[in-house]
């Protein structure tokens, strides 16, 4: 089921719409639908620490596809220096069966990113 649809949803739209998964054995990640990790609670590996405190180990992941020497970033990314732009790559976001997105970087190649959780070992 999509979630986002390059031409038919809207971007901005898609920016405010948050999810979460779990492995149902304390771990889990909280972003956007479209993979921005926009808030303080956001992150891609988290668990709950000591007085249901969050502990987030993993906020967020600077991915990037290097073609013919050119690097192509395929997320958005804000930091205190700077702005990491590459949602314009992004054609479209699943969150069945798994939580997915795909890009297509100007026709030269399409990159598919998964999100899975080992429900065995928390990682």
């Amino acid at each position: 089921m999509s979630i986002y649809k390059k031409g038919i949803n809207d971007i901005k739209m898609a920016r405010e719409i948050e999810y979460s998964m779990t492995n149902n054995c304390g771990i889990y990640m909280n972003q956007t639908v479209i993979g921005e990790n926009t808030t303080p609670y956001h992150g891609l590996f988290i668990r709950q620490g000591e007085n249901n405190k969050d502990e987030i180990y993993l906020s967020k992941v600077i991915e990037q596809v290097k073609i013919d020497g050119k690097v192509y970033n395929i997320n958005d990314i804000n930091t205190n220096e700077e702005k990491i732009g590459g949602v314009e790559y992004l054609e479209k976001s699943s969150r069945y069966p798994l939580p997915s997105m795909e890009y297509n970087i100007n026709d030269l190649v399409k990159v598919e990113k998964k999100y899975v959780f080992d429900t065995d070992t928390n990682m």
